[in-house]
Parts: structure tokens; sequence; C-alpha cells
């Protein structure tokens, strides 16, 4: 185990940075969410047209655009929610403190200003990292993340960070392009 840093970024979490997290989280976590929603809403608009007895594909479209626009509302409410919530119970102080992450050939050590101790994961530990054109979010696990920001980060660490996961994780490196 080669134990050399290779680099180290300093990284903050505002609340805009968490609500931008939040929505990549609920739609692109899981790769097939788009369309699960998608055919969930195909197959609810199916059930009210045959539920008439006789089908029109002018009052499928209404009703699919009908059910669609109610359900990303939902969503969009479900997550500001969760946003405010967050913020308003945040008694740690997490928004806006100091997360260093030093980067290893091998593994990750993460250091925040408001939790004592560290962590350590090795790369092959790590469940998934999309990269979005603004953020690196790098989850721990399934629950649990950290996000980086590229606005304070200069090209070449961007590239060295972009390469070292697309090396070390593969599949689990995830480029969004959004």
């Amino acid at each position: 185990m080669n134990t050399s840093k290779l680099f180290t970024i300093e990284s903050n979490l505002s609340k805009e940075d968490y609500r931008y997290f939040l929505y990549i989280s609920t739609f692109f976590k899981d790769k097939f969410a788009i369309f699960k929603m998608i055919l969930l809403l195909f197959s609810i608009s199916m059930f009210c047209i045959c539920g008439e007895g006789s089908f029109s594909l002018k009052s499928f479209f209404i009703i699919f655009l009908l059910l669609s626009f109610i359900f990303i509302s939902l969503i969009l409410i479900r997550i500001e929610s969760r946003i405010n919530k967050r913020i308003k119970t945040d008694a740690t102080g997490i928004f806006n403190t100091q997360e260093t992450l030093d980067f290893y050939n091998d593994f990750i050590v993460v250091n925040n200003s408001v939790f004592e101790g560290e962590i350590k994961i090795k790369y092959n530990q790590i469940y998934k990292v999309f990269e979005s054109n603004h953020y690196f979010i790098t989850y721990f696990n399934i629950n649990q993340a950290t996000l980086i920001n590229k606005t304070n980060l200069d090209t070449d660490t961007i590239n060295n960070l972009r390469n070292l996961y697309k090396d070390n994780l593969k599949d689990k490196y995830i480029n969004l392009k959004i």
C-alpha cells in the first residue's frame, strides 16, 4: 500500500451546495429512477384511460402531462422540505465548516472541523462517485457522501481527481454532464 499523499482538497458545504446535492441524489443516484418515474406515470395514465372503456390518445397525453406535473411538483416540494428541515435542525453546524480530503493512491482520508477523528476509506470501498459540472459527489456508502465544489479547485486538481477516480473506481465513477 502506497502511503505517499498525492494531493489535498479543502472543501466546505454551503446551503446551496446541499440543495444541489439533494437534487442530484434524488434524480441520479439510481440510474433508473427517471425511467421508473416515467413508467409509473405511463401505467397510471393507461389505467385511467382504460377505466373509461375506450382509448383516446389525446386523453392519454392530457392525463399523462397532468400526472407528470403533479408528480414532479410533489417531488420538488419534498426535496425543498428536506432541505429546509436539514437547515433548521442542523445542531452540528455542518454548513460552511472546513472538510479536508487527503488523497493517496489507495485510499482517502477525510477530516471535518466539526467532528473529531478522521475517516480513512479505500477506493474499493467507495459506493459511487458522481461528477457534475460543478461538483464531485463521493458516496462512501449509500447514505453518506462528501461534496467537493469544483469552483474552489484549479484545473490540474480537477483533472487529477477525475483521473484518480476513473482509475480506481471504474464503473462506480459516473460523469453526469449536467
